[in-house]
């Protein structure tokens, strides 16, 4: 480190051309500078100043090495400046998200963050599988609990609750919980709720057998199934909202009988960056109702 540092005297003076204002540049003392310049000297057995009573000037030799050492100063400063993440709202960000949860939901919200922020350039995943936030970089995961524990910086972004939809033409003949084994049903591969329902029962969580007819490994591919009137599907109520609202789709589960929907938001590496804070924050404010 002293030999850095002496490196950076040397350009202070080359820059300045004299030992007293370079000393002044960087806050320390003549005597140091000069005992610097003497030990780079040493060192290499080259005369890197030529000296005068009012003005010191570089040799060739002097010269190169402190504009060498200048760029690496430079580039030194610039690594450092993002290891602090100085560049803000500036740089890339990697979103993961679950497929009609993002296509839905997320990117209204994520829209509306990209063009308050044009600097920053979102590389966004939509998959339904768990990722390892560290190995895969991702800055912003968004996610439906429960969650793992190692992931520390989870917030609760919305909360709902799993209701039985289905067409209107099927809403007549349903009755809960009977219809779950009267009626088809629709199953989604990528849930534990594949053919074995829960509902809140007496104050408790019961888990009831369906018989799915008809398959899918997507949501949206699923929320068509059932608008298409081919079966029952259990869904989160956030996800149907326009469905739900143009009658389209009908909800089955009366009032208590859902058990909790949550979606959380966690930031994914050690030290978040200023755009990954930012961004979750956004989709906080953005869906809190």
């Amino acid at each position: 480190m002293s030999r850095l540092e002496d490196l950076e005297l040397l350009v202070a003076v080359v820059e300045h051309g004299n030992f007293s204002l370079a000393a002044s540049h960087l806050g320390t003392t003549q005597s140091r500078v000069s005992r610097a310049i003497a030990r780079l000297e040493d060192n290499l057995g080259l005369v890197l100043v030529k000296r005068s009573p009012r003005r010191v000037s570089p040799t060739d030799e002097g010269r190169r090495l402190a504009e060498h050492t200048r760029r690496m100063l430079d580039e030194l400063t610039a690594v450092e400046a993002s290891l602090r993440d100085d560049d803000g709202m500036v740089g890339s960000l990697v979103l993961s998200t679950p497929p009609a949860l993002g296509r839905r939901l997320i990117a209204p919200s994520l829209a509306h963050f990209c063009a308050a922020n044009p600097d920053v350039r979102v590389d966004w995943s939509l998959g339904a599988r768990r990722v390892d936030l560290i190995a895969e970089s991702v800055d912003v995961a968004v996610r439906f609990g429960p969650l793992a524990p190692t992931w520390e910086r989870a917030q609760r972004l919305i909360r709902g609750g799993y209701q039985v939809y289905a067409a209107p033409s099927l809403a007549t003949q349903a009755t809960l919980p009977e219809a779950l084994g009267a009626l088809p049903c629709l199953g989604l591969h990528v849930t534990h709720r594949r053919d074995r329902w829960p509902l809140v029962i007496d104050g408790e969580v019961r888990w009831w057998d369906v018989d799915p007819v008809h398959w899918t490994d997507d949501v949206d591919a699923l929320i068509a199934l059932a608008v298409g009137g081919l079966g029952l599907a259990m869904l989160p109520e956030f996800l149907v909202r326009d469905e739900e609202a143009s009658g389209a789709l009908v909800r089955l589960t009366p009032p208590g009988l859902a058990v909790p929907a949550e979606v959380f938001v966690n930031l994914g590496y050690q030290k978040p960056t200023a755009r990954a804070r930012a961004l979750a924050q956004h989709l906080l404010a953005a869906l809190a109702s």
